[in-house]
C-alpha cells in the first residue's frame, strides 16, 4: 500500500555533509518489524507534554505511540529511521538507527574492555554485575562515533546553547550481567542507548506509557526506589526488550541497530526521577553502547580520562 508523506522539518548537519529529514505519515499503515504504527497528525497537547531540557518542539508534540519517519545521511547514501515516542515521560525509540555495518564497526573497534564501574556518579551503591566497558573517542571507527553524536544532537536536542557529548561508552554483559536501578544524571541531560546485538532488556519502572497512567513525580532517589517496589518488567512501566515476540503498552520490542533515547532532567533543570531504569540480567552475551549528552555549562565527567566534545 502506498503511503503519503509530508515533510514537516528539515535539519542540516554541520558535520560530514549529513542530513536528517522528518516525514509525517498521514495515510495508511506504516511497515514495521515490531507491529503497526498509529497514523497521526502533528498537534500540540500542552496538558500531555512534559517539558524536558533540550527536546525539540516537533518531538514534544507527539503523543505516546506516534511515530515520525525520516532518514539520516550515511557514507553510502540515505538510511531510513523511525522515531517513535513510547512514553509521556518522554522516551523515544530510534528504530533502524544503526546499520548492520555500523554495529559491526563499533564492536570491531573495541578492545581491552575493563570491569565496568558506576557511571552515574550519584551513589556508590549503584552497582553492575558481570559487565565490562570500553570508551571510544569521537575519531574512532573512521569517524562513525562523531557522526552518530552529530545526528543525535540534531535530532533530539534543541539548537541554542552548546551541548557536549562524552566518548561513546561500549558495554559487554556476560550471561546474568545486569545494572540495577539507577539514574544517569550527574549533568547528563540525554542518554541514547544503542543495541548492538539481539540481546538485552532495559526496564523503566516509572515510565508513563499513556495519558491514562497514574502520574507520580518522585522528588528524590529514595522516593523513586520506593515507588519501584513490587513493579514487574513487562507488566508495569516500560520494558524495552529484544524479545520481539510480544508488543504491549508495557513491553516494547527492539532489534539490533535500534536505540532508546530518554531525558534525565526537566526543562527547569530539576532531575526527572521517572527516568530511573535498569539493565535486566542478560540471558546471553549482551552488547550495548551509550552516548551521554551534557550542556556546555556542566562540569567535565568525573572520570577524567574520558573525552568531552562540544557540539555547536
Amino acid at each position: 500500500m502506498l503511503c503519503t508523506f509530508v515533510i514537516v522539518s528539515l535539519l542540516q548537519f554541520t558535520f560530514n555533509t549529513a542530513a536528517t529529514a522528518f516525514l509525517v505519515h498521514q495515510h495508511g499503515a506504516v511497515p514495521s518489524s515490531c507491529g503497526q504504527r498509529r497514523t497521526f497528525s502533528v498537534r500540540h497537547h500542552p496538558q500531555n507534554t512534559v517539558q524536558h531540557a533540550g527536546i525539540p518542539p516537533i518531538l514534544q508534540q507527539l503523543d505516546s505511540g506516534d511515530s515520525i519517519l525520516g532518514f539520516r545521511r550515511i557514507q553510502n547514501g540515505l538510511h531510513n529511521v523511525t522515531v517513535e515516542r513510547v512514553a509521556v515521560s518522554p522516551i523515544f525509540i530510534l528504530r533502524n538507527f544503526l546499520t548492520p555495518q555500523e554495529t559491526k564497526a563499533i564492536l570491531s573497534t573495541v578492545s581491552n574492555m575493563e570491569p565496568a564501574q558506576t557511571a552515574s556518579g550519584l551513589h556508590d551503591d549503584v552497582i553492575r554485575k558481570n559487565s565490562f566497558v570500553a570508551w571510544l573517542g569521537n575519531d574512532k571507527a573512521d569517524g562513525l562515533v562523531k557522526r552518530l553524536a552529530d545526528a543525535i544532537h540534531q535530532l533530539l536536542l534543541l539548537s541554542g546553547p552548546n551541548f557536549g557529548v562524552e566518548d561513546l561508552q561500549v558495554l559487554r554483559y556476560d550471561p546474568g550481567g545486569e545494572y540495577v536501578f539507577h539514574h544517569d544524571g550527574n549533568g547528563r541531560i540525554l542518554t541514547v542507548l544503542y543495541y548492538l546485538n539481539d540481546e538485552g532488556e532495559t526496564f523503566f519502572p516509572l515510565a508513563q506509557v499513556d495519558d491514562s497512567s497514574v502520574v507520580c513525580q518522585p522528588q528524590t532517589r529514595e522516593e523513586a526506589l520506593h515507588l519501584t517496589e513490587g513493579l514487574k518488567p513487562g507488566v508495569d512501566g516500560l520494558l524495552v526488550t529484544t524479545n520481539i515476540s510480544t508488543r504491549t503498552p508495557s513491553c516494547l520490542p527492539v532489534r539490533c541497530g535500534d536505540a532508546v533515547a530518554f531525558y534525565s532532567y526537566f526543562k527547569e533543570g530539576t532531575m526527572d526521577w521517572n527516568s530511573l531504569h535498569a539493565g535486566l540480567p542478560a540471558g546471553n552475551e549482551k552488547f550495548v553502547a551509550n552516548h551521554f549528552f551534557r550542556t556546555s555549562l556542566d562540569p567535565p565527567p568525573r572520570e577524567s580520562q574520558r573525552g568531552h566534545l562540544f557540539l555547536d
